[in-house]
């Protein structure tokens, strides 16, 4: 566990939604309301971008576009958050998370933890590990659309790039590595994803649990005996869910690991959870 530092950074809160409303979002900037954390947002162009408020923490948004799941957008979601938190200057560490997470530390803790001694990407697969199963996200060409629960359109798209012959990586020496998308990182390293060569990542499939992890390899020094999402420092169950949705009979599972070594909790959609963790 970090120790506390003798003086909070600042800390830049990056979130991606979509929908009609953010309560869950909102219950997330009361409870982590601070001058030293501030909220960048990209919400989906095609909803209506919700009303949020705070006393203390400055609330960004930044100019959207359409994301669909699986596709490029993801990342250039991402890319847009990070761009607009090195604009703005000041922050030390960012955070990327959904409208669909919920804090799991009080603002004094989590300002004391997240010092900037120590950054959070999780790694599930390295180079010595990873199959053609995800290797394909980024080797062959994919559509730009929403394929989530299309099947049979997976199997196409796979069939047609291998009859095509289609290889996107020849050119590259990318050494792929492969994690859980939302992470802790101290912003010095926003230069470098910035600058990166990012063309393999576009028109990929679910490439942005590759993104992060290839560009940054350097951050893989975690234990691998903890979970990517642990290293990540989000309490995601994957066991009972794809992921778990917390609910109300959740609250004492949630409080038990509250100011503890994870930041924040995916996914919940009933904002009365995060109310009864910090009551």
């Amino acid at each position: 566990m970090n120790q506390p530092s003798n003086q909070a950074t600042n800390q830049a809160i990056m979130v991606i939604g979509h929908g009609d409303s953010a309560p869950v979002l909102q219950e997330t900037i009361n409870v982590l309301d601070n001058e030293k954390i501030d909220f960048f947002i990209h919400w989906d162009k095609k909803d209506l971008q919700p009303k949020l408020h705070s006393k203390k923490s400055k609330i960004f948004f930044v100019d959207p576009i359409e994301v669909r799941w699986g596709t490029d957008t993801q990342i250039k979601a991402e890319l847009l958050l990070m761009q607009a938190v090195q604009r703005h200057g000041g922050y030390t560490m960012a955070h990327l998370i959904s409208a669909a997470d919920m804090p799991l530390m009080d603002a004094n803790y989590f300002l004391n933890y997240f010092d900037g001694r120590k950054s959070y990407l999780g790694f599930s697969q390295t180079p010595n590990n990873i199959g053609e199963d995800i290797v394909q996200r980024i080797k062959y060409y994919w559509p730009d659309r929403d394929l989530k629960g299309h099947k049979l359109y997976i199997r196409l798209f796979i069939a047609k790039n291998k009859l095509l012959g289609t290889d996107r990586l020849k050119d590259h020496t990318l050494q792929l590595y492969k994690g859980a998308n939302w992470f802790s990182i101290n912003t010095t390293y926003f230069d470098k994803v910035i600058m990166a060569d990012k063309t393999p990542f576009f028109h990929s499939f679910c490439a942005d649990e590759l993104f992060m992890q290839t560009i940054l390899p350097e951050l893989n020094w975690q234990d691998n005996k903890v979970d990517d999402n642990t290293q990540a420092a989000r309490y995601v169950d994957w066991g009972r869910g794809t992921p778990y949705t917390f609910k109300i009979d959740n609250v004492m599972e949630l409080k038990r690991v509250k100011n503890t070594k994870y930041a924040f909790a995916r996914k919940v959609t009933d904002p009365s959870v995060v109310k009864a963790v910090f009551v």
